[in-house]
């Protein structure tokens, strides 16, 4: 994952198990607790805190 100040996800989660998401959400949490921006698309629940959450 990149030092890019906006991240565009589209199902990051797809095909992982348990541990892999919870690393993905991690690095996602950081990145945006750093200043960043991250824009993803789910159908699973996410667990990362003081998320902004769009149900469409």
């Amino acid at each position: 994952i990149t030092q890019s100040k906006v991240w565009l996800l589209d199902e990051p989660f797809s095909a992982l198990d348990s541990q892999a998401i919870k690393i993905i959400e991690s690095r996602i949490e950081e990145h945006c607790n750093s200043g960043g921006l991250c824009i993803l698309t789910t159908h699973q629940d996410c667990n990362i805190e003081n998320i902004k959450e769009i149900s469409l």
